[in-house]
């Protein structure tokens, strides 16, 4: 700060307890952890999980878990003129800076008067379900589904002082009880000894979230991986390739200092490689983004462009 260090404390521990059962065909884990910061009280997350064999190379795994945010040190001190809005923490101190007492604040998001409670560490509970098989001995098949609650989600409401028309936006917690759902699906198949490819597509979705609340959660609802891997080819199978496509769905960015869509993208990555045994060297060449497709990985941030390197390894022993 302008005028003296902010220090914070924080302490934790964390235990976890692991037993096989049934001939190692059921593993059970069991883990908890405890944490302090000196703004707010202390949380407990435990967690379960179960790892169950179906068959030999097929497993089912569930977990139960529990998990915690204490709010950052922007969240809970941040105090910055943006131009036509004042960006303030979460902490009680705020209602001072205001000066609420003498001139009240309206909640955009209710077009009533600020009602301010006391500011929490936001927890969540979720349950995952999951499944791993090797079929055929060539496709390795990995997929999960999850579900999980929030409770004092925390995120951004805007005030307005009408006495001094000044604007401000405050970290607060949610009362809604927002929610979150996903799952993934990985395909991973050898074609021959030579040759693998592999996809994968993830999901992630947040709802109930209150009107005029800024949630932050900058995740896609899709995102894709794709690719074609050779490990030698050619005379004595000396060159190798490699390429990777990526591809991830437009969505609704929340900042600090910007907000805004970005836009879906996709973008390729390859790279060759060639041994060479008689001096134990291999030089690589490739690229990530190898077209040059510029993108954003989020609104009001610099694009990025293509990556290109050239590599040479050698090998000590």
């Amino acid at each position: 700060d302008s005028v003296d260090a902010i220090n914070t404390y924080e302490v934790g521990g964390y235990a976890q307890l692991t037993r096989k059962l049934f001939d190692d065909k059921l593993t059970l884990v069991a883990s908890g952890r405890f944490d302090k910061n000196e703004n707010f009280k202390n949380q407990f997350t435990p967690r379960a999980a179960a790892l169950i064999q179906l068959a030999k190379n097929h497993n089912l795994r569930m977990s139960y878990q529990t998990a915690y945010r204490f709010p950052g040190n922007l969240s809970q001190w941040i105090r910055l003129n943006v131009g036509n809005i004042t960006l303030l923490g979460g902490l009680p101190w705020v209602l001072d800076y205001m000066n609420v007492k003498d001139h009240p604040v309206i909640d955009l998001s209710t077009n009533a008067p600020l009602e301010y409670k006391p500011f929490k560490p936001e927890t969540m509970r979720s349950f995952e379900l999951g499944y791993k098989g090797l079929i055929s001995n060539k496709l390795m098949l990995d997929m999960y589904g999850y579900v999980g609650n929030y409770k004092d989600f925390i995120g951004r409401i805007g005030l307005f002082q009408p006495s001094t028309r000044n604007v401000y936006s405050i970290v607060v917690n949610s009362a809604n009880k927002v929610k979150t759902h996903g799952w993934g699906i990985g395909l991973n198949y050898d074609i021959n000894k030579a040759y693998s490819a592999f996809v994968n597509v993830y999901s992630d979705v947040i709802t109930d979230v209150p009107a005029g609340f800024k949630a932050y959660f900058n995740a896609p609802k899709y995102k894709l991986n794709a690719g074609l891997i050779n490990n030698g080819f050619g005379k004595e199978k000396r060159a190798s390739f490699s390429v990777m496509l990526h591809w991830q769905d437009w969505f609704n960015y929340e900042g600090e200092l910007a907000n805004g869509p970005v836009n879906a993208f996709t973008t390729v990555d390859a790279q060759v490689s060639y041994k060479f045994p008689k001096i134990k060297s291999q030089v690589r060449i490739g690229g990530t983004n190898i077209f040059n497709k510029y993108y954003k990985n989020a609104y009001g941030h610099p694009e990025v462009g293509g990556l290109y390197y050239v590599g040479f390894a050698y090998n000590f022993l």
